[in-house]
């Protein structure tokens, strides 16, 4: 496996997400990939290291991961998102269940 500065970085951090929900269908893979693809390179690299940290699956969302891995992060990279009520991730990608 590529290390984290010579992979595909959305691709990687998608699976990663995913993995830690236990949703791994292709909609849901894509969807999510093409969320992260959008973002800059500091913010993936904050929320890897964050999903990195976590140990075992958890039930969280795209929202919980931003909020999170903001707090978790005392330097508060992720500053562009600053609020969500949103509780599933598919919602925040603009997709359905």
């Amino acid at each position: 496996m590529k290390s984290w500065d010579d992979c595909n970085k959305p691709h990687r951090l998608a699976k990663k997400f995913l993995g830690i929900t236990g949703d791994f269908s292709k909609k849901n893979f894509f969807a999510v990939y093409s969320f992260f693809k959008k973002q800059q390179e500091t913010t993936l690299n904050l929320l890897y290291e964050y999903l990195c940290s976590l140990d075992g699956k958890r039930k969280i969302t795209m929202a919980d991961l931003f909020k999170q891995a903001d707090e978790w992060n005392t330097r508060s990279k992720v500053k562009h998102i600053t609020h969500s009520n949103v509780t599933d991730y598919l919602e925040l990608l603009g997709g359905t269940r």
